[in-house]
């Protein structure tokens, strides 16, 4: 769906009559880092492939600031959505032991869709807002009779330089645990971030120890199912073209291991047709370790808040909300002596 997403630009690019694009769209840039990174994970360079995705956003917003712009709410929005969804299971399983259904999720997360929106949407908000201060401040210094009061009050437009830097460091370090905060207290955009601001602040070499433990973990997931996805695209393709003529062969493999075509292939129609349906299951087949990946950042979140929760605050993973039950979602106690414990706690 993310990909679904990014690719709306290309439906208003401006095309020549060559067909061919005028000016560049975000799929292109979005396509040429998957495959940099495709390249990477077949070469076993799995630091560097890490490195491919997260500076890949980055990319994007330098090229297309307008059209990331455009994106950036209905994306917040998916990954509120979808992403609370996976994080509200993560959570109760964790919490409780109890697997819940699909449709509990999502139902838990399509009644706080906003509240996660708003929390990985509302610090980049601030912090936009605060830098748009800064032109209007540095403005004035230019401006005569003026420009010497606001050369000596240059501090302010420094100060919120500062606020604004530091709060993009903390929002970056604590976003795995701004979903989660919503999808296990049940409250507001505004209480998750400063739980988890505070949880970063409060314990920050704990919090990057189990940061390094998780990417380490996140990394190794991705290598697997990469590794395993293309071994086994590798073997279909090589075993389903045995048969088939030596001018099919070339085509037919490249789009059952990458989903293109080759760049000087010319096929007859029925066979460019088949190949396109053939590098349609190929795309859906290499999403696999990306949403594996995705999937992991949101599980490894759920876990992250409530353990730096209970670290920092003293509240057990198990103190989850429940809208069904009110704002605690516990074990039953299997004993009297664990029930005693569990009122005394």
């Amino acid at each position: 769906m993310l990909g679904a997403l990014i690719r709306v630009p290309d439906l208003f690019a401006a095309y020549g009559s060559d067909g061919i694009a005028n000016t560049p769209v975000p799929s292109d840039l979005a396509a040429a880092c998957a495959e940099v990174m495709s390249e990477q994970l077949a070469g076993h360079r799995f630091i560097d492939a890490a490195q491919t995705m997260i500076v890949t956003p980055v990319a994007l917003v330098r090229a297309h600031p307008q059209w990331m712009l455009a994106l950036l709410l209905p994306t917040c929005i998916l990954w509120g959505l979808l992403g609370g969804a996976i994080s509200r299971g993560a959570t109760v399983e964790f919490a409780t032991g109890a697997k819940p259904t699909w449709s509990q999720t999502m139902g838990h997360a399509m009644s706080r869709w906003h509240s996660v929106a708003l929390a990985t949407l509302g610090p980049l908000l601030i912090v936009g807002m605060l830098l748009a201060l800064l032109p209007v401040l540095g403005n004035l210094l230019d401006v005569k009779f003026v420009q010497y009061a606001a050369g000596v009050l240059y501090v302010v437009p420094m100060l919120l330089s500062f606020i604004a830097t530091a709060l993009v460091i903390v929002f970056i370090i604590s976003l795995p645990m701004l979903v989660a905060g919503v999808m296990s207290e049940g409250g507001e955009a505004i209480e998750a971030c400063q739980r988890a601001f505070a949880y970063v602040l409060a314990q920050p070499l704990r919090f990057g120890g189990a940061m390094l433990v998780l990417a380490g973990v996140g990394v190794g997931l991705l290598a697997v199912f990469a590794v395993f996805t293309q071994l086994a695209l590798y073997t279909s393709s090589q075993l389903s073209t045995l048969w088939v003529s030596d001018s099919a062969r070339d085509l037919l493999q490249s789009q059952m291991t990458t989903g293109q075509a080759p760049a000087l292939a010319n096929p007859t129609t029925g066979l460019a047709i088949t190949g396109m349906l053939v590098g349609f299951w190929t795309k859906l087949a290499l999403m696999i370790a990306p949403s594996v990946f995705l999937s992991f950042v949101f599980c490894a979140g759920s876990v992250l808040y409530l353990s730096m929760r209970q670290v920092v605050d003293g509240q057990h993973p198990r103190d989850i909300w429940d809208p069904t039950r009110g704002s605690r979602a516990l074990v039953p106690a299997t004993t009297d002596a664990d029930a005693s414990d569990e009122d005394e706690s």
